[in-house]
């Protein structure tokens, strides 16, 4: 609960509904950050990029008037969500054609999660599609887990000079050291990047990188000799989510 003085003799206290949920994979100052966001930002169309089990998906649809969120096989139920539209696939499928969609509508996405394919190359993809569309003009797109050396691999072959919309970049918005050691990943982080049609001058500000402090697992040699194996460890659990997503699709055809 959070309590605040709503006048001389009265204390309102209010549930943090963003912190009490335990279907939302991310740390409390990342849900902070993005509930933030968002209610700056009240979307009329917002887009998200990885369902899972629908924790931000919930807080995206509370300040949202429509949703759109993308997963090869969501784990919540639709029934629970009256303003969100499930597209159940690949979102380097689905996204390209329904942001196609919203441009021949006129149609601006105000904010747009990335939190799906955590690979190099998938990352990159989603974030291209994102910004090459015209339905993404006046935009507020952020990314989870740029902490995740392949995320981040991802996020730094980026050309963000490309893109003469995009007004800001900040792969260091929020800061987590979710560290596991060993061959298991490490996640967390979110990255920040506006979107401004009108001034159509490129990335005034630079991006604001990263910071690497001592003690990063980039500076670590077993970190680097264990990459091949957490490479290899997310490589079979992405094949492994798209052979589940293709049996289900078998069953339902």
């Amino acid at each position: 609960m959070l309590a605040y003085d709503a006048g001389e003799d009265e204390v309102v206290r209010a549930p943090v509904h963003s912190l009490a949920d335990d279907n939302w994979q991310m740390s409390p100052g990342e849900r902070a950050a993005i509930e933030g966001l968002l209610a700056q930002i009240r979307p009329a169309l917002a887009i998200e990029i990885g369902t899972a089990q629908g924790g931000s998906t919930r807080r995206i649809a509370h300040y949202s008037n429509e949703v759109h969120t993308f997963d090869l096989a969501p784990e919540v139920d639709r029934k629970q969500f009256f303003n969100v539209t499930f597209h159940v696939g690949d979102s380097h499928e689905l996204l390209p054609e329904f942001l196609h969609e919203l441009e021949v509508k006129g149609r601006n996405v105000d904010f747009a999660l990335v939190d799906g394919d955590h690979r190099a190359a998938g990352v990159c993809a989603d974030l291209d599609d994102l910004l090459r569309s015209h339905a993404v003009r006046q935009t507020c797109i952020v990314m989870h887990d740029t902490m995740n050396e392949e995320v981040r691999a991802g996020l730094d072959r980026m050309d963000w000079a490309a893109y003469p919309s995009v007004s800001y970049v900040d792969l260091a918005f929020t800061e987590a050291d979710h560290s596991f050691g060993g061959i298991h990943e490490r996640w967390g982080g979110l990255g920040l990047v506006l979107v401004d049609e009108s001034r159509r001058n490129g990335c005034r500000t630079g991006v604001v990188a990263r910071r690497r402090g001592l003690g990063a697992h980039g500076e670590e040699i077993a970190w680097h000799l264990t990459a091949p194996a957490r490479w290899v460890h997310r490589e079979v659990r992405h094949r492994a989510k798209s052979l589940v997503l293709r049996i289900r699709n078998s069953f339902v055809a």
